[in-house]
């Protein structure tokens, strides 16, 4: 009978390269969004009044989840530093910067989306459905 070979990470030990280049993305993606919502604010001047402050919350807790990805990421190489690499395990903020910020981000966005589908389509069946859905099924 054969065996299965399992395959092993060459370095098990836990470093922060992943950590730090996932933080590094966020910041790019965040320089994205910055210029996004500045051409935003330049191309749709005579927008709604709500639907510009919807943008900018979703901009400000952006801004947050990103200071404090930023605040633990600088917390962690200095523990790292100076207490050793079993630093790198802390979870800092990201209890609150991850599920709690990006789930009312996603809530956010996906309830916007509806009311564009509502302005787009202007049937209440589709915007009911496209709403049940978002709300029983968020993997969606």
């Amino acid at each position: 009978m054969s065996q299965l070979r399992t395959l092993t990470h060459p370095n098990p030990k836990p470093d922060g390269t992943f950590t730090l280049l996932g933080t590094l993305a966020h910041w790019m993606l965040f320089g994205v969004l910055l210029v996004q919502v500045y051409l935003y604010y330049i191309a749709f001047p005579k927008d709604h009044r709500i639907l510009k402050l919807i943008v900018f919350a979703q901009l400000l807790l952006e801004t947050i989840q990103t200071a404090l990805f930023t605040h633990d990421m600088i917390l962690r190489f200095a523990m790292a530093y100076t207490t050793g690499i079993s630093g790198l395990n802390e979870i800092g903020t990201l209890w609150l910067s991850v599920p709690l910020i990006i789930g009312l981000i996603a809530s956010i966005t996906q309830g916007f989306y509806c009311y564009r589908v509502a302005v787009l389509t202007r049937s209440k069946c589709a915007v009911t459905l496209i709403s049940t859905v978002r709300e029983f099924c968020p993997s969606f």
